[in-house]
């Protein structure tokens, strides 16, 4: 009676790691196929990144300007 019970739950453990790896193949697909589908949905331009560094090549306080010699 207890063997049957303790052989029965390990038929369901095996079961249930038989189909986490099917599971998680499916979750993957799934998570492929929405960013594919999401990427494809964005329309319009990208926007500009602005730099992080207060240092722009364009900014007067750029090291490159400061350091320029001028005769």
């Amino acid at each position: 009676m207890i063997d049957d019970a303790v052989l029965a739950g390990l038929a369901v453990r095996r079961r249930e790691a038989s189909a986490a790896p099917r599971l998680m193949g499916f979750a993957a697909a799934f998570a492929l196929a929405l960013g594919i589908a999401g990427g494809g949905l964005v329309g319009g331009e990208p926007a500009v990144a602005q730099p992080l560094s207060p240092f722009a090549p364009d900014n007067p306080l750029a090291p490159s300007t400061l350091l320029d010699v001028h005769p």
